[in-house]
């Protein structure tokens, strides 16, 4: 598919893409490390400064075809969003018809992409606090080539961006957000005061000049002014009402494009040294952590986080900006504050302890949304009822046990126990109680309990309703600030903590683990880490059809558009084979060489 080779700064940069015959014959291989080339020579240039290297190479990116080919596999594949239309009422959904959307608009111009932008499908959908949120749908064309222009963007800022905020960018999130938090409030113990602050509608109220200045003259600037611009459609009416400010909430871009937009806070609150592990040296006054729209200040008393309040106020409405009145707090830790769904609060006197726990309306909603599973699969069988209610353990349980949350996970537990009793009780009430714990609940392998709800499915198979004290407490480790993932030389860094997601992908699924480590937590077929957000298959390698069984050495796990190809194209037991083995020997002699070295790499 792409023959790609980099050379040195010094020399040129020659690429030659060849096309290919249809969707299922594309090396998905040679695209994604032809991307990932470009993105880490697009991240080195905008750190080194050289502004002509960075807006050629950004050019390069944008016409790429290997872009185009990863941007729609992550459109219509990949996000959440794959089986929403926009205005033009269209899906793609079989690989035809990508590859007609890829041959279309690899056919275009520059110019024709700009002309064919479309306004935003708008909707709404409800808050937790009553209120709705404004969601901008993009046609599936303008959701690509958005998806295009990230990739040409985000490398060049990912290199800028303060090391404070963790919000929508690769590689980050809550989880590093909170421990960021908790290294800078339970260490010294110094910074106890904080500013809890959030802004009022951010991606509706950002204003489009002082960020188009920002962007500067990045080679695709122009079509993201039309996209700001473009306006929106309250659906089914197709009367077009035009937009002076905001990123629509919905497109690719938009939450890139904010990040841009609140760059900047660190230089407004005179932070300037910041360890790799997030803890502020020098005479810094204030400790910063921002997710998205959402963040916290932390100072040594209530005067300075008034201050504080005081300049991001006047520095946000030139942005466009304003705080949101009432969640704006200024307290001591002492009393506890609300962060992504946590409760951080400072407990005791003598000896303070910094506590990071569920919070109670977090707790809330979660049994909210259990109760209505359980109510409203009441009339079914067991197995189907857990198969409803593990994947919402597994998420909530492996998002909180990074905190302190033994406590919670026994209450819930608890709560658990009694709806599945009365469960078993309303489907027998002429039953007594022996006979209802004997049909309902038994031992689960690896529990010493007797007590653990269980359902048997048609195949025969156990299904066991999952406690939320299975999940262990183990802390997260942060990611450290001077590791960007588009860094040719933080390869390595990012192998290792790839690996270490298998832990909240699959929680206890020991057999998918076993799988993932055998196969390096790659993928043989595009050779992509596992952990990339796709769907995953697990893939017998001599069809049951032929006589192969499930045992380790007949299973691979595959990306869902991966197990497609190898249908698609009649891989043979040996063809699969043949690419693991490739797979482990490439591996092996990476790491005979210590490294990979990016800048002279020759795909075929």
């Amino acid at each position: 598919m792409v023959k790609l080779r980099l050379m040195s700064e010094d020399n040129s940069l020659k690429i030659k893409e060849a096309p290919c015959p249809n969707w299922s014959a594309i090396k998905w291989k040679n695209v994604n490390k032809a991307v990932k080339i470009l993105r880490g020579q697009i991240f080195l240039a905008s750190k080194k400064g050289n502004t002509l290297r960075l807006r050629n190479l950004q050019r390069l990116m944008l016409r790429s075809r290997a872009n185009l080919l990863l941007s729609i596999r992550k459109v219509t594949r990949t996000n959440a969003g794959k089986r929403t239309p926009g205005m033009d009422k269209k899906l793609v959904t079989p690989n035809r018809e990508r590859w007609a959307l890829y041959q279309e608009l690899s056919s275009c111009s520059y110019s024709e992409w700009k002309a064919n932008i479309k306004p935003v499908r708008r909707i709404y959908v409800p808050k937790p606090n009553g209120k709705l949120r404004t969601i901008g749908i993009p046609t599936i064309s303008d959701r690509v080539i958005q998806a295009v222009t990230v990739n040409a963007l985000e490398p060049e800022w990912e290199a800028r961006f303060e090391s404070s905020s963790y919000g929508f960018r690769p590689k980050r999130g809550c989880k590093d957000a909170l421990a960021r938090l908790w290294l800078s409030t339970a260490r010294q113990k110094k910074k106890l005061w904080v500013l809890d602050a959030d802004l009022m509608g951010c991606f509706d109220n950002i204003a489009h000049d002082p960020l188009m200045k920002q962007i500067s003259d990045f080679p695709g600037r122009d079509m993201i002014d039309l996209w700001l611009k473009a306006g929106y459609c309250e659906f089914p009416s197709k009367d077009v009402i035009e937009t002076t400010a905001g990123t629509p909430q919905g497109d690719i871009i938009s939450p890139l494009l904010a990040n841009i937009a609140l760059h900047g806070m660190e230089a407004v609150l005179g932070i300037k040294t910041v360890s790799t592990s997030g803890h502020n040296y020098g005479t810094n006054k204030y400790s910063l952590i921002r997710y998205a729209d959402d963040f916290i200040v932390l100072a040594e008393n209530k005067e300075l986080c008034e201050q504080a309040k005081t300049m991001l106020e006047a520095w946000l409405a030139t942005k466009g900006l304003s705080f949101a009145a009432e969640k704006v707090h200024i307290r001591h830790l002492s009393e506890g504050i609300k962060f992504l769904g946590s409760n951080i609060c400072l407990y005791g006197k003598r000896d303070p302890t910094v506590l990071i726990t569920p919070h109670p309306e977090s707790v809330a909603k979660l049994k909210s949304k259990i109760k209505e599973i359980w109510l409203s699969r009441k009339a079914q069988a067991p197995h189907m009822v857990i198969s409803d209610l593990n994947p919402v353990v597994r998420s909530w349980a492996n998002y909180h046990c990074a905190g302190s949350a033994s406590k919670t996970f026994a209450a819930l537990d608890h709560w658990m126990f009694q709806r599945a009793w009365r469960y078993g009780t309303r489907r027998h009430p002429s039953k007594g109680g022996k006979w209802v714990k004997q049909k309902y609940f038994g031992s689960a392998p690896g529990s010493r309990s007797d007590w653990n709800f269980f359902g048997i499915s048609k195949l025969k198979i156990t299904l066991y309703l999952l406690k939320f004290s299975q999940f262990k407490i183990r802390r997260h480790v942060m990611v450290k600030n001077n590791m960007l993932p588009d860094d040719p030389l933080a390869t390595e860094y990012w192998n290792r903590r790839d690996a270490m997601k298998q832990f909240d992908k699959w929680g206890g699924y020991e057999s998918q683990l076993k799988l993932a480590k055998k196969q390096y937590h790659l993928c043989p077929i595009c050779r992509e880490t596992l952990y990339n957000d796709e769907e995953l298959h697990v893939h017998p390698i001599l069809p049951r059809a032929q006589g192969g069984k499930d045992t380790y050495g007949n299973l691979v796990i595959v990306h869902d558009t991966c197990h497609r190809q190898i249908h698609g194209l009649n891989l043979s037991e040996k063809d699969v084979r043949l690419r693991l083995y490739a797979l482990g020997k490439e591996l092996k002699i990476l790491l005979a060489k210590g490294k990979m070295d990016d800048t002279d790499i020759q795909l075929e």
